[in-house]
């Protein structure tokens, strides 16, 4: 079994529960302007976010709570996990250090904790907590030099 295959078996194995009801999408872009805020506040930003992305950093919190939103609705662990490592890979090949997740992921579970309603925001805290306990494993799956390997 590959390691993107034990991913995918893992989060089935720690598959969260789907909430019944989802919040607003317009919850989420408010989440998204707090979690831009956050992360201009991070010490080191430079070392993890090359400046000249900041731009880029700032839209992918808009797509990333816009798609949260919508894997809060429909949930597929195989999807989710190609996802997580395609978007890791892409912003990597941009750049942006692993480190960025480690920091960002930690936010985006206190703007969950914080603002959403509490099945919605026990699924998704579910799922940040699975990324952040496997970035070690994504790791050599998102790293640049895959995304060109793959382009080949």
């Amino acid at each position: 079994m590959d390691t993107l295959e034990f991913l995918k078996d893992s989060l089935a194995l720690d598959r969260p529960a789907a909430p019944e009801a989802v919040s607003s999408q317009d919850i989420h872009l408010s989440m998204a302007a707090a979690l831009n805020e956050r992360m201009e506040k991070e010490p080191d930003l430079d070392l993890i976010v090359p400046f000249e992305k900041r731009g880029m950093m700032r839209e992918n919190h808009i797509n990333h709570f816009r798609y949260m939103h919508s894997v809060a609705r429909v949930f597929s662990h195989g999807d989710f996990v190609e996802t997580v490592a395609w978007a890791m890979r892409t912003y990597r090949g941009h750049g942006f250090a692993l480190e960025y997740w480690r920091r960002m992921l930690p936010h985006c579970i206190e703007l969950c904790q914080s603002r959403l309603p509490l099945q919605e925001s026990r699924f998704l805290v579910g799922l940040y907590e699975w990324i952040l306990g496997n970035i070690q494993e994504l790791d050599p799956l998102t790293a640049p030099e895959q995304m060109q390997a793959g382009e080949q």
